[in-house]
């Protein structure tokens, strides 16, 4: 082959190289036009994210780190039984780790103080109403991504903990390698033999540090994502959020030299195509180029942990808002919430005009005006549970990103409870009730510490028989009836609402039974439960009637006569 041929093919493949990079960099292009069409056109309309047990898990870590006892956190048992983990995935329409860690923290800490849910409110309008930015920032979010294996802050964690080493070592190393390639060209034989061995030597140095430092390699490509996403927030100039914009230029400043020459260390990381990469490798595996960056690197990282840890923070929260937006823009309505102070005396108060739960598709709204306990009544399936879990993730959403499904809401600032969805304790050894009466005890706890309390009980104590069960739970819900407490309790026992009738109000729901078939209407009603409908569903569902009508014949002997008749040894 002559040369004209050699430039023929060389031209040809350099042309072939050219249209594969070309290639790649249109498609990049097409999928980041397809990404932005998608934030404009779906805005509200997106499905939800779900999240498996590990990675919410992985998601809490944040919260767990910055959790220092507060004690208007929202608790494991009342996250649990308002199903907080489903309304989190509903609401998290965030694209980065940070996003998605700020809101879920946010949602687990409710204020008791109005200027910063204010200062969240005007962030969220802000987004709402100017597309143009807040999409700008989701592609920079989105860029950023996500971290499927650990929190970021397990990582932050886990670099805390890890000593920087000193590079002399490696300097040593650097230098025996450079030596050793000079000997050859002075003395072949002996530098040779001499670069074979110090190769060996470096080479096993480099990959025993490099297993070591591997993992944290990955919290450093993070890292350097955020950092360079969040050097274009400047240039976006919305004087709106020049506040967040000018602290995080600052903190960019101080771990400036985390990110000079980070390509030694980051470049090696993955495979890229790159044919000079493959050289690369070998220099950095030879002379150690990129340990002793990564010393330097995590020199910086810890010595201004507190810059980074506002650039998660800053970004976590933009992203987080404009979640809670998009979540807002997803709903049939909702609103802000009007909160009151009770100072002075004053009883708390809890309003709502046509509440829904928003994980509903065809919620029934419900509306509720109360400055003392409530008593809901009502038959098995007929809606009481799923009003108590609306009104509290209410509470809860309110006083978290300011956000309430339903057309009005106004209440006092509360420390939030429930018992609800309790199970008896296997590994502990406790059973149902024990698990029952500690969660109602740390509500009266946190009413006798003083503050404002709002507390959600579906069926008081129904680990134990009835007439202990009436006796107890009406003194514990008598006790529970003062100026700084506001209870909502959801029962069967129809005694209560007459013993309670001077310090709770009554609400009931219902049902509309039609021959063989029963529905629900699931509307909030004034007043105690007049109906039942166990039995009835029992033969519904295919119990013999000789069960079911007898049952029903006993059941009414007993309203009457209040004594149950005994059956005879033949029956």
């Amino acid at each position: 082959m002559g040369y004209v041929e050699w430039y023929v093919f060389g031209a040809a493949a350099l042309l072939a190289l050219c249209l594969v990079f070309c290639k790649g960099i249109f498609e990049e292009q097409k999928k980041k036009r397809e990404f932005v069409k998608s934030l404009r056109e779906d805005y509200g309309k997106r499905e939800v994210r779900f999240c498996d047990a590990a990675e919410l898990r992985n998601i809490s870590h944040y919260y767990q780190y910055r959790n220092k006892e507060t004690k208007g956190n929202i608790d494991d048992i009342t996250w649990n039984d308002l199903g907080m983990d489903h309304i989190f995935m509903k609401i998290n329409h965030t694209w980065s780790q940070p996003g998605q860690e700020h809101l879920y923290d946010c949602l687990r800490r409710p204020l008791e103080e109005e200027d910063e849910l204010l200062e969240r409110e005007r962030v969220i309008q802000y987004f709402m109403e100017h597309e143009e930015e807040r999409v700008r920032l989701q592609v920079s979010f989105a860029s950023m991504g996500r971290i499927q294996k650990l929190s970021l802050y397990d990582y932050l964690n886990y670099l805390s903990q890890l000593p920087v080493k000193n590079n002399l070592v490696h300097y040593l190393c650097c230098i025996v390698a450079v030596f050793s390639m000079i000997m050859i060209f002075a003395r072949p034989t002996a530098g040779f033999l001499f670069f074979i061995v110090a190769m060996f030597v470096n080479l096993f140095i480099y990959f025993k540090r490099k297993g070591e430092i591997e993992p944290y390699i990955t919290t450093f490509g993070y890292l350097m994502r955020m950092m360079r996403e969040a050097e274009t927030f400047k240039k976006l100039r919305i004087p709106e959020l020049s506040g967040y914009f000018d602290e995080m230029e600052s903190a960019l400043m101080a771990t400036k030299k985390f990110r000079q020459n980070s390509f030694i260390l980051m470049s090696g990381k993955r495979f890229t195509g790159d044919f000079l990469e493959i050289p690369l490798d070998y220099l950095r595996m030879f002379l150690h180029l990129d340990l002793m960056k990564f010393n330097s690197m995590l020199k910086t990282i810890l010595d201004h942990m507190d810059d980074v840890l506002l650039l998660i923070h800053h970004i976590g929260f933009l992203d987080a808002m404009i979640a809670v937006g998009e979540f807002r823009a997803s709903l049939p309505y909702c609103c802000t919430p009007t909160f009151m102070h009770t100072e002075n005396g004053k009883r708390t108060v809890y309003y709502a005009e046509e509440l829904f739960h928003p994980l509903l598709e065809q919620a029934v709204p419900c509306s509720i005006d109360a400055s003392r306990g409530v008593l809901i009544t009502g038959s098995n399936a007929s809606g009481k549970s799923t009003f108590l879990k609306a009104a509290a993730s209410a509470a809860v959403l309110a006083q978290t990103i300011h956000t309430v499904p339903a057309k009005h809401y106004g209440s006092s600032f509360f420390r939030i409870f429930s018992s609800m969805a309790l199970s008896d304790d296997i590994f502990a050894g406790e059973s149902y009730y024990m698990v029952e009466i500690r969660s109602l005890k740390r509500v009266l706890d946190a009413a006798d510490e003083g503050g404002n309390v709002l507390c959600f009980v579906d069926e008081v104590l129904r680990g134990t028989n009835t007439v202990e069960r009436i006796a107890a739970s009406s003194h514990i819900l008598k006790s529970l009836n003062r100026q700084n407490v506001i209870c909502f309790a959801a029962t069967h026992d129809i005694e209560l609402t007459h013993i309670l009738k001077n310090s709770y109000d009554n609400y009931h729901f219902t049902e509309i039974v039609e021959e063989d078939d029963i529905s629900f209407p699931y509307t909030l009603l004034k007043g105690r439960a007049d109906t039942r409908n166990a039995i009835r569903l029992l033969h519904m569902i295919g119990y013999k009637e000789e069960i079911t009508h007898k049952a029903e014949e006993d059941g009414k002997n007993f309203v009457k006569t209040g004594v149950w008749r005994v059956f005879d040894a033949e029956e």
